[in-house]
């Protein structure tokens, strides 16, 4: 076969940027077949529709399409290559990973929120009042303290279960203390990204838009917390406080004291 009119792979990986070595590994793997192999030395040789598959496969490399499902966009020949496809399929994985992003981005905002508000909080012994919007948040029965291994090791377990069922927990967790009639049943607990598969499991509880007293406290015992909270202890009504661990704006600087949110009347 005449091979004038073809390309060495050391022209054709100068022509596109990409070292010899991935080109031989794109041949191994079936995504780069040569258009004539010499039976004689075994040199492989590249049509110039080549240099155009090579620009193609390193689309799909920067937009994370694995090299080995290249192989379903190629055409029998081995040059041809479906550039629609590999759009569509582009479009979709970038789209995927935008959307990422942005949770990940709302992630670190509202963590920076509540490191601002803790400092502000240190300041106020009087505390400060928070209004929460409409939340679900996943709870299950828990009987230790709040910071303690325990609680570690729990919260990163039920993490682990709630993304098994597909549903999407964020930022905030810590401990719940459910009082009615004076009669309390502690809980671990989740925030849950809003979404309408949330209803489906018991452990799910939906709060409306709850304004809240926070307070700090040194106290790791959310039934003590509860107990010497003026605020609380004395209502009949049924209530729900939470207990968080608090970050400050230094790492070194983090203490064990907690955030405490107590319920309070839209009056107040």
């Amino acid at each position: 076969m005449q091979t004038k009119e073809l390309l060495t792979i050391g022209k054709l990986a100068k022509l596109t940027g990409i070292h010899v070595k991935a080109l031989r590994y794109y041949d191994r793997i079936g995504i780069l077949i040569p258009t004539y192999i010499n039976p004689e030395n075994g040199y492989r040789y590249y049509s110039r529709e080549h240099i155009y598959l090579v620009d193609m496969i390193k689309l799909c490399a920067e937009i994370s399409i694995p090299l080995k499902d290249i192989k379903d966009f190629l055409a029998l020949d081995g040059t041809t290559i479906d550039v629609d496809s590999v759009l569509d399929t582009g479009i979709k994985l970038v789209r995927n990973k935008v959307a990422e992003f942005e949770k990940k981005l709302n992630f670190l905002e509202e963590m920076k929120k509540d490191v601002q508000r803790n400092e502000t909080l240190r300041k106020r012994k009087a505390g400060l009042y928070l209004t929460i919007e409409p939340t679900d948040y996943w709870l299950e029965p828990f009987t230790g303290e709040i910071g303690t291994n325990d609680y570690h090791f729990a919260l990163n377990q039920m993490f682990k279960r709630v993304t098994e069922l597909g549903l999407e927990a964020i930022y905030e967790g810590g401990i719940a203390l459910k009082v009615n009639n004076q009669q309390t049943e502690s809980f671990i607990f989740l925030t849950l990204e809003e979404n309408l598969q949330n209803k489906q499991y018991d452990n799910v509880l939906h709060l409306p838009q709850t304004r809240y007293l926070t307070k700090i406290t040194e106290t790791a015992d959310i039934h003590e917390v509860y107990r010497s909270s003026s605020e609380v202890a004395a209502s009949k009504e049924a209530i729900l406080l939470f207990e968080l661990e608090m970050y400050a704006q230094q790492s070194a600087e983090i203490e064990q004291t907690f955030e405490v949110r107590m319920p309070v009347k839209k009056s107040s």
